[in-house]
């Protein structure tokens, strides 16, 4: 299999990249309160709630996503912490057209500064609120459960994960 540098020679690099699969990227961020309890918000175009995060821009590292999504989503001007998990996800049409690669920030604890701080973009986020971990079925399900549940795990280890799908792969286990 030729890497980026070992095209087949009758290849232009442009026509290399564009036979490579496409993938989605995004960034996500585990905060949490003095009580252990998650951030969760509420987006104005799903029924679910989700972590603060989203996709990555064409020029950005998983980290600058993080980054800059703490600061549209939340209007907080904080710097992820480490690297909880980094997650394929596989392509299940018809929903999920792409496969991608999600990134797991830990965002700590938030300061009462912080909490009081948070500002919603009203056209994307309708609410937040800190969540129990054993309440977390309540607000977010699947991939993303398992995502979050990996991190926390991760939290109490200092040991990030290669997750696959949200389960842990064989070597990260």
């Amino acid at each position: 299999m030729p890497s980026d540098t070992t095209r087949p020679h009758a290849m232009t690099a442009e026509q290399y990249y564009a036979s490579r699969p496409v993938l989605f990227a995004g960034a996500g961020v585990l905060f949490r309160n003095d009580d252990g309890h998650i951030l969760l918000v509420k987006p104005t175009y799903e029924p679910r709630w989700v972590i603060p995060g989203g996709a990555m821009e064409p020029a950005e590292t998983p980290r600058q996503t993080a980054r800059r999504e703490i600061n549209e989503e939340l209007g907080l001007a904080h710097e992820p912490g480490m690297l909880l998990c980094v997650d394929f996800v596989p392509a299940k049409p018809p929903t999920r057209l792409k496969p991608g690669i999600m990134y797991l920030f830990d965002g700590g604890r938030l300061s009462a500064i912080e909490k009081n701080a948070i500002t919603l973009p009203a056209d994307e986020l309708t609410d937040h609120r800190f969540v129990e971990p054993d309440a977390l079925t309540d607000y977010i399900g699947g991939l993303l459960l398992r995502r979050v549940h990996a991190g926390l795990a991760v939290c109490q280890s200092g040991i990030p994960v290669d997750l696959e799908d949200g389960y842990p792969t064989q070597r990260s286990v």
